[in-house]
């Protein structure tokens, strides 16, 4: 990631402003991280990759987590944004978690499959 030409910022933050191209909302959203549930969040540019969907009107990829982790939890959140998604962006593989029948992430994915092995540190 380091010698890619796409920059990539990091930041610790409780929200995040982007775009949700999948319901095609066109204002910002204010996305308070802690309410949520979400303890990170990966933003791409909105001229890049189609199939992104939260975007934002920058040049860079951000990977936010939230500030109000433990250091070890925000480590792990961090590799989960950083090498899960925008690591998997720039290679141009897929990038987004996929969705099961029933619900939630399908463990078979292969971002999901991806993830779970820099989670379990099996990378």
């Amino acid at each position: 990631m380091v010698s890619s030409p796409q920059e990539i910022v990091v930041s610790v933050t409780d929200r995040v402003s982007y775009i949700d191209r999948r319901n095609e909302i066109k204002a910002s959203i204010i996305t308070p991280l802690q309410e949520t549930g979400i303890q990170g969040l990966t933003v791409f540019p909105s001229d890049g990759r189609p199939e992104a969907v939260n975007v934002h009107y920058r040049d860079y990829i951000l990977c936010a987590i939230s500030p109000f982790l433990d250091k070890s939890a925000m480590g792990m959140t961090l590799a989960h944004e950083l090498y899960g998604h925008a690591f998997l962006y720039v290679r141009n593989r897929p990038f987004q978690h996929e969705l099961g029948k029933t619900g939630g992430f399908d463990p078979q994915g292969y971002v999901n499959r991806y993830i779970m092995r820099i989670e379990e540190r099996r990378y």
